[in-house]
Formats: structure tokens, C-alpha cells, sequence
């Protein structure tokens, strides 16, 4: 006899602790319903976002590649101001003479104030 006594006090004590259950589930429902409200509401504002970026794309590369094309040029123009600049040639301080362009000849007329100058005189 005691086995069946022992059987129906686990059921009972299993149906209180599935009515316990039910009853917390149902107190959780609000929180549930709240936490997937604010789940669609994240739904929706990712999905403006993707619409926005997906709008506004097409105008960010054309606003890259206009930046880049800039950038082209002016890699050219430094190419340019580069090949210019290393056609100088360097310019000594030492007084030396260069025959071939004439700089540094000394003359009578270099005595005079004025001459050697491309300057007219103001005399």
C-alpha cells in the first residue's frame, strides 16, 4: 500500500510543480511580449538603415572615384614638378667658373655700376 500512496504524492507534487511552472510562465509573459516589441522595432529601424545605405551608395562612389581621379592628377602634376626640378641644374656658391655659359667672365665694362646688368642704365 505504500507504494501506491507514494506514486499518487508524486503526482500531485508534479502537477503543483507544473501548475507552479504554468503560472511563472504566464507571469512572463508580458516581459516576453515587451522584449519582442522592441525586437521589431530594432527590425524595422535596421531596415531603414539598409534602405537608407543602399540609396545613398551609388552617390559615395561616385564621390570616391571623383576623389580619386583628383588624386591622379595631382600625382601627375608632382611627377611633372619632379622631372622639372631634377632637369636644374644644381647651383654651386663655390665662385667656380662655367665656361660653356659664359657666368662668372669678368670684363672691363663690369667696373662701371650698371654694366653686366640687363637692366638700361639711368645715367
Amino acid at each position: 500500500m505504500r507504494e501506491p500512496l507514494t506514486l499518487v504524492c508524486r503526482t500531485v507534487r508534479g502537477a503543483v510543480r507544473g501548475g507552479l511552472a504554468a503560472v511563472s510562465a504566464v507571469a512572463a509573459l508580458p516581459n516576453l511580449v515587451t522584449a519582442l516589441n522592441g525586437l521589431r522595432e530594432a527590425t524595422d529601424h535596421l531596415e531603414q538603415l539598409a534602405t537608407f545605405a543602399a540609396a545613398e551608395l551609388p552617390e559615395a562612389i561616385y564621390q570616391l572615384e571623383s576623389i580619386r581621379d583628383q588624386l591622379d592628377a595631382v600625382r601627375e602634376q608632382l611627377t611633372a614638378i619632379e622631372l622639372q626640378l631634377g632637369a636644374l641644374r644644381p647651383v654651386t656658391s663655390t665662385g667656380e667658373v662655367d665656361d660653356a655659359a659664359g657666368v662668372g667672365d669678368v670684363s672691363d665694362d663690369a667696373a662701371e655700376p650698371g654694366a653686366g646688368t640687363d637692366f638700361p642704365d639711368s645715367r
